[in-house]
């Protein structure tokens, strides 16, 4: 891995810096190390035939408040989150994809399992762009679960469909499901039942102070977890500063894991911005079990 020397100046995958069209609109591409390439579309507007629904990475609450993303009009949520390819996106599956057999960054040291993993879930995917990297990739997980709210499941489709000759690892399953955070009628429906192997999310604390938004999503993590998941978090503090420290405290206070780790320093330079907190949860004990540290 190169170094990136200039903390200010863009990385060359990065994608906060580019305009409009290549921001919200274009397709993005992603080199894998396998040498894929994997392509997926985004959309300035996820309802634009009509459909209500809501931002991916929401700000409110639906009416039975079932998850903190869920039922909000589009007007509330003008860059279409849900659509949009996010830095974090990128970020994490290239640090799992990159690092598996890096002794210095390997993201998993000091955990005792065997790749690949059964079974990954994806929560808030957005357009799917992280699952997919790693679906594309073949060295993780034999199944991959890529869930988001209702009205983003057919866009990730598509984006599942447009690289389906990337899955060539045998055996590999990627599907596609829709999941409200606290919803149980969605877990339960489920395709590939809990718990799983590998939980990860991507960008899925968006806006400040939303203590709700953080509830729901430990909830959501804590139904599909068992005692031998792992999960990894990449969070960017750019759009969310006080609500991702808020996560992080919170997790690592609450005794529902073992071992809660900031991973970023184990990032290497030219994977990781200078605002993003990739996090990893292990040794799930539930309520009663032993309180979490931080390291």
């Amino acid at each position: 891995m190169s170094e990136h020397k200039n903390e200010f100046e863009p990385l060359p995958w990065q994608r906060s810096h580019l305009g409009y069209e290549g921001r919200f609109v274009e397709d993005v591409l992603v080199n894998l190390p396998n040498g894929n390439t994997v392509r997926v579309s985004q959309t300035a507007n996820p309802l634009q035939k009509g459909n209500k629904g809501t931002k991916s990475k929401g700000k409110k609450s639906d009416k039975k408040g079932s998850s903190g993303k869920d039922l909000d009009a589009l007007d509330d949520d003008p860059a279409a989150t849900g659509t949009t390819v996010w830095d974090c996106g990128i970020l994490l599956p290239q640090y799992l994809n990159c690092c598996l057999n890096d002794t210095a960054h390997n993201p998993f040291a000091g955990l005792q399992l065997q790749l690949p993993l059964d079974k990954c879930i994806e929560l808030g995917c957005g357009t799917g762009v992280a699952s997919i990297c790693l679906a594309a990739h073949g060295k993780l997980a034999k199944s991959y679960t890529l869930t988001d709210i209702p009205v983003c499941v057919s866009h990730i489709q598509g984006n599942v469909d447009k690289n389906l000759s990337l899955f060539n690892t045998p055996g590999v399953v990627v599907q596609v499901a829709p999941l409200s955070w606290g919803n149980e009628a969605h877990v339960h429906a489920l395709p590939i039942k809990a718990p799983f192997d590998l939980i990860i999310g991507t960008d899925v604390i968006y806006y400040d102070a939303e203590i709700d938004q953080i509830k729901t999503l430990l909830e959501a993590i804590t139904h599909l977890a068992g005692p031998s998941t792992v999960v990894f978090l990449a969070l960017d503090k750019q759009h969310a500063p006080k609500s991702v420290d808020l996560f992080v405290q919170t997790v690592a206070a609450g005794g529902l894991w073992r071992d809660v780790m900031n991973m970023s320093a184990k990032v290497p330079r030219d994977l990781i911005t200078g605002t993003a907190v990739v996090l990893r949860l292990s040794g799930f004990v539930g309520a009663k079990g032993h309180k979490g540290r931080r390291n």
